[in-house]
């Protein structure tokens, strides 16, 4: 495994990428970013799958900008863990990206083994759960313990309410906009 992860950093060259070598549209659409804590304190990574956009084109660029989250974290937050919250609210299957969710789970599994404390999926749709029927068969089972799927009613058990948004039943005003130098601008199809 860390032969694999070495190789990995080496080839991804992520310990080198800076704003401006990530897409603008990445900065923009805000489908990850990191904003507030749980109730422990740990921060948390949002990734909002409604603003996921699936596209073969801008996979490799999508999967840099995920590391690139994880890879800041991690340097400025060395030994601590954090929790990804997927926001699964409104999200249909035009946003469901295998290889995308793939690439997540490499990221907490080998390339960062020890970032995450556990993932929060808020409000999976009905029409999704089939997915997470095929993902858990990808995990150890110590991994799909740390999945907790989360409905509007039970969020508050790990989010208080000042640091989730006004749709999570809470009263964080917070709204994401990237502010940081310019990206590229996205490929051509």
């Amino acid at each position: 495994m860390v032969h694999e992860s070495l190789a990995w950093r080496r080839s991804f060259a992520i310990a080198d990428v800076t704003d401006a070598d990530l897409l603008q549209e990445h900065h923009d659409q805000g489908a990850v970013y990191r904003h507030g804590v749980d109730r422990c304190g740990r921060p948390l990574l949002w990734m909002i799958g409604r603003k996921h956009r699936k596209s073969s084109a801008l996979a490799t660029h999508q999967r840099r900008y995920l590391a690139a989250q994880f890879e800041r974290y991690a340097a400025a937050h060395p030994g601590e863990q954090c929790v990804v919250l997927l926001d699964a609210d409104a999200t249909g299957m035009s946003h469901m990206d295998f290889d995308f969710i793939s690439f997540l789970l490499a990221c907490v599994k080998t390339y960062y083994p020890s970032i995450m404390a556990y993932i929060l999926i808020y409000n999976l749709p009905w029409v999704l759960e089939f997915a997470w029927t095929i993902i858990k068969t990808w995990l150890h089972p110590k991994a799909v313990a740390r999945v907790r799927f989360v409905p509007l009613k039970d969020v508050g058990q790990y989010v208080d309410e000042e640091q989730r948004p006004k749709y999570m039943g809470g009263s964080d005003e917070y709204v994401y906009k990237y502010d940081g130098p310019a990206g590229k601008p996205t490929p051509k199809a």
